[in-house]
């Protein structure tokens, strides 16, 4: 009766390329609210160059265990018993490692690696799970979850030793094996594709994941604004800031939308690769852009400025070139007038650095709006 119930992961040969994004999916994805709700305040606390450290290392092995999991789930995932609970148990997992989070920010690194080990445990299991059962994925599985077994190792020596820098060294070697496997796993997996007569593809309920994560980090955003707004004295240039702000804030997310929604990367692993890691950069960049947003509404300094306007400079170059390096492509008759709006766009954001902290933010805005409206006007010309 339990083997009836508890079944083996689906065949990566099962995969369905056209799936739709399941309530699983959706409610697994509901507590990295909570999560980047509590790596954003961590460092909002303190911007030093160690907490900005810290903050970064949490980032890192935060989005591997959401990025990881979502592509587990999207090549063995379904409705199974098997699959429900292992996804509430990793759930429960990286929210334990959540609570140990502000502990991490102060320097406590023990507690958070030794939950965060409970997190690369299950994860570890699910692709060692996914080759046992299928001989023919065997070694792809294999040769992917070789590293995440010698991270799970580094971390678990990480618990016992005393001395921080220590920790700190092997949870950084901890991080590039895992964020490396993928890569040192390609021969396997070309191999098996091909013997399967498969293609490697993002399916759209895998892309529509990476939407819906950016989604959350806006929303903790535009959340954090409000209730900082709530202790401000309310005149009617903080309410003009603010709405600037808010605008701006929803100007990332819809350049981000307008150009990734309807993205569809080329055939390969290298371009599979290369979508899946290049969101590392995407949500960091972005996390990082609204924490300054919020810096220069509440508390500005000439740092603050010029943290936002680079942070938004590279928002806008990767949010325009990834598509078009990725195989959306570009219509030759636009090239002119679109790139003219958009140096324009980028000299505003630029010249932002020469004027005071109000007219930096309206100056952004107004550069940031510009690029979004001829991006905008583009994709409504080219779908018709």
């Amino acid at each position: 009766m339990l083997r009836k119930w508890w079944q083996s992961p689906q065949l990566i040969s099962a995969r369905s390329k056209d799936r739709k994004i399941s309530w699983l999916e959706v409610f697994s994805d509901l507590i990295y609210v909570i999560i980047f709700h509590s790596l954003t305040v961590g460092l909002m606390r303190e911007t030093s160059i160690l907490n900005t450290g810290k903050f970064l290392l949490l980032y890192l092995l935060i989005y591997w265990t959401w990025s990881e999991f979502n592509f587990y789930f999207d090549s063995h995932g379904d409705t199974s018993l098997r699959t429900t609970t292992l996804s509430v148990l990793q759930m429960a997992a990286i929210a334990l490692a959540t609570v140990y989070i502000p502990a991490f920010y102060e320097s406590h690194f023990t507690s958070f690696i030794l939950a965060f080990a409970l997190n690369q445990l299950m994860i570890t299991y699910l692709w060692w799970g996914s080759g046992h059962f299928d001989p023919q994925h065997y070694q792809y599985a294999h040769d992917h979850n070789r590293q995440y077994w010698i991270a799970l190792g580094l971390e678990l020596v990480a618990v016992v030793v005393p001395n921080q820098q220590i920790q700190i060294l092997l949870l950084i070697l901890a991080i590039v094996l895992n964020y490396s496997a993928g890569w040192f796993a390609r021969k396997a997996a070309k191999a098996e594709f091909e013997q399967r007569h498969l293609e490697f593809t993002i399916s759209p309920a895998l892309s529509e994941r990476y939407s819906q994560l950016m989604m959350i980090v806006m929303g903790e955003s535009l959340a954090g604004l409000i209730d900082s707004m709530s202790e401000v004295n309310k005149t009617w240039e903080t309410l003009l800031l603010f709405f600037v702000s808010a605008f701006l804030t929803l100007l990332i997310y819809l350049l981000f939308y307008i150009n990734f929604d309807h993205l569809i990367p080329k055939n390969g692993y290298g371009w599979m690769y290369l979508y899946r890691e290049s969101f590392i950069v995407i949500i960091l960049n972005a996390v990082l852009e609204i924490l300054f947003i919020h810096q220069m509404l509440f508390d500005p300094s000439k740092t603050t400025q010029l943290m936002l306007a680079i942070t938004t400079v590279i928002m806008v170059l990767i949010m325009v070139l990834l598509p078009i390096w990725m195989g959306a492509g570009r219509k030759p008759d636009c090239w002119i007038w679109e790139t003219g709006v958009k140096v324009a766009g980028l000299a505003l954001i630029l010249l932002a650095l020469l004027v005071s902290f109000t007219w930096s933010i309206i100056l952004i805005t107004v550069g940031m709006g510009a690029i979004v409206a001829v991006e905008a006007i583009y994709q409504i010309d080219l779908n018709n």
